[in-house]
């Protein structure tokens, strides 16, 4: 019986080694890189560092152009982010961005000038568009997005919002580079 356990063990270790871990049914390849869906959202490992998004890459593929390219370069380079979390209805947006750059580039949560009183922001810093690199949400009924100066202001509903900030990650991940 341990000779039988110890096969099984050694040949599962050979069977990832040959041809890695399956991916199974719920995997969709995009761009090169293997997209799971796990529990109403999605996985991908991008040079050993994982990311979660809400959306399928093919269901936000489409936000990419919104985006402004010196956006995406500016993204990528080291300089802190700000994420102004004045806006509650963005705070599922912010969130997601967060938990998935901060571990891999300088990001830090902020308020800006209008919500510096407000319980959420009194131990955040004060920041605003042209002084630092700052990105802010906010649910709207108008479709909005402009980036001048390092401060990127999105506006829209709550499914825009989530494809923008799923096609940021999937940006600074790499996923759309040629």
């Amino acid at each position: 019986m341990p000779f039988f356990i110890i096969g099984i063990m050694v040949l599962s270790i050979f069977g990832v080694m040959i041809g890695g871990i399956s991916q199974g049914e719920d995997a969709v390849k995009y761009n090169g890189i293997y997209f799971r869906a796990d529990g109403g959202s999605y996985l991908f490992d991008v040079d050993g560092v994982q990311y979660r998004i809400m959306n399928g890459p093919t269901e936000v593929e489409g936000f990419y152009e919104d985006l402004d390219p010196s956006f995406i370069s500016d993204l990528r380079s080291n300089e802190r982010v700000y994420f102004d979390i004045s806006d509650v209805s963005s705070s599922q947006v912010i969130s997601n961005l967060y938990s998935n750059l901060a571990r891999v580039r300088p990001i830090s949560l902020a308020c800006n000038e209008e919500n510096k009183q407000e319980d959420k922001c009194l131990d955040k810093p004060i920041k605003s568009c042209g002084d630092d690199f700052l990105l802010g949400f906010e649910v709207s009924e108008e479709k909005v997005i402009s980036y001048e100066d390092k401060c990127l202001i999105v506006q829209g509903s709550s499914g825009y919002l989530g494809g923008i900030s799923d096609v940021m990650i999937m940006t600074y991940a790499g996923v759309f580079d040629d």
